[in-house]
């Protein structure tokens, strides 16, 4: 019952959040439409990167940013002509939400570029709007395996970085002077995609990568505690972009805890001055072995999210943020669900024909009502119908604090569809999902709205999309 009273606080906090956006828009001057970029960003204060202008540090796949062509570590030159330098925070986010200005331009420097000019054309809605992605958020016990929040932290060290402009640099080598080994091409991978330019010598930066699996000299046998063998430690797979469980102790884990020990480091030095001006050590202690270049493949990019624009210098935190669901373009009302408030331009409905103040009476044969506390109250009914066919042993918070997630049992997907499918349920929401097999038995290709267009109910099939709006956050 603590899980059913704690997901009934926590929906009630999130639809009104998600249905009271029009404060924001009200204080930018227009009351009726809200902008969205995809972007996060923040101000330096490090002579090495940016020196008091704004950095990218995080992009949202497939929103206004990521088309543009803007990347994490973007240093933000200028916005509309003005110098990042020069604006406080809140002129930024006036500038990039203002509803007013359809598009923002703005100049932006990296490994590779400088000033390099970039126009965003931003995503504008009725203030009301609700789009799928908040859907999928607000109904994601639905499907957690699309989308949620996990939080982790990685035992990692750097060194401070110079004081010098980083900017300078345009490529790099290995100290090997010779082709990426296996453990080097996920630095190289890395690096490259971040800007810099491989070459196989004669590089501005001179790269050392090192790691090795030995014996923990101060292992006790037996000492460790019960807590200790018994935690799952859960991170992200690099690779796969999935959640998984790593066979590593905790971070606060006692020097005498494992068996092994594992190491990795990456060093930067500027190759002329032949200085080291950035490195990364990541520490691990485990019971048994564990693959080096594994180990170098799923966590390299996770060691270097804080090159060039350092922002840790010991045990970063990371979030997962999963989201991962199939789109028609459609937004609703917040104040009235059934109702089309606004129709994706090229999206699957809008070449299906929909239209804004078309009314959705069903999705997929459940039925929509128009309420946001029927829709809410059924969708609690649904967490307590189903919580037994969730796995015990799946357990986790996610970062916003809940800690009794759990991902539905593999052996109980047909009986988990049936509950989806009940109309009683009203969970029409769950057509975001409904290319797993616990929504559908056989997951279905077509998503059909039944819609009321004046005096008329109209059928409308249409094929959605699938999008995976999934990033991860340096905190």
């Amino acid at each position: 019952m603590v899980m059913d009273i704690s997901r009934r606080v926590w929906l009630a906090t999130v639809l009104t959040a998600l249905f009271s956006i029009a404060g924001f828009a009200q204080k930018i001057g227009v009351p009726t439409t809200r902008c969205d970029v995809g972007l996060f960003y923040q101000i330096s204060y490090q002579a090495n990167w940016g020196d008091s202008h704004a950095i990218v540090v995080e992009v949202i796949p497939g929103l206004p940013a990521d088309v543009a062509g803007i990347k994490a570590g973007d240093i933000i030159e200028t916005i509309n002509g003005v110098s990042s330098q020069e604006m406080s925070e809140e002129e930024i986010n006036n500038v990039l939400l203002n509803p007013n200005e359809g598009t923002v331009d703005m100049e932006v420097s990296n490994f590779g570029y400088t000033k390099k000019k970039v126009t965003i054309r931003k995503r504008c809605v009725p203030v009301n709007a609700i789009s799928e992605a908040m859907l999928a958020r607000s109904f994601n016990m639905y499907s957690l395996e699309d989308v949620t929040n996990r939080r982790f932290a990685m035992p990692f060290t750097y060194k401070a970085p110079e004081k010098i402009d980083f900017r300078q640099y345009g490529s790099f080598s290995f100290a090997t002077g010779r082709k990426p080994t296996v453990l080097q091409s996920s630095v190289h991978d890395a690096l490259v995609k971040k800007g810099l330019e491989y070459v196989q010598s004669g590089g501005d930066l001179t790269v050392s990568v090192g790691a090795r699996l030995e014996a923990n000299p101060e292992y006790r046998s037996g000492a460790e505690s019960e807590a200790e063998q018994g935690m799952k430690n859960y991170r992200v797979n690099a690779q796969t972009g999935d959640i998984q469980q790593y066979p590593f102790h905790s971070l606060n884990s006692p020097a005498f805890v494992g068996t092994h020990l594992l190491s990795m480091t990456i060093e930067i030095a500027d190759a002329k001055a032949g200085k080291l001006i950035w490195s990364v050590s990541a520490g691990e202690r485990l019971n048994g072995e564990y693959g080096l270049e594994s180990y170098a493949q799923n966590f390299t990019p996770l060691m270097l999210s804080n090159f060039p624009f350092v922002r840790y210098i010991s045990n970063p935190s990371f979030v997962l943020h999963k989201n991962t669901y199939r789109s028609i373009g459609i937004y609703l009302d917040a104040e009235d669900l059934q109702r089309i408030l606004w129709v994706e331009k090229d999206s699957p409905a809008d070449k299906a024909g929909l239209h804004v103040g078309d009314r959705i009476l069903t999705i997929n044969g459940l039925p929509l009502d128009s309420s946001v506390d029927k829709m809410t109250r059924a969708y609690i009914d649904f967490i307590k119908k189903t919580l037994k066919h969730r796995d015990e042993e799946s357990r986790f918070p996610s970062s916003d604090g809940f800690q009794t997630n759990k991902y539905w049992r593999l052996d109980r997907y047909a009986d988990i569809a049936l509950v989806m499918q009940d109309p009683k349920n009203k969970a029409a929401f769950s057509y975001l999902f409904s290319h797993r097999d616990y929504v559908h038995t056989t997951p279905i290709t077509d998503i059909v709205l039944e819609i009321k267009r004046g005096e008329e109910v109209i059928p409308i099939a249409m094929k959605p999309v699938l999008k995976k709006e999934d990033y991860i956050e340096l905190l």
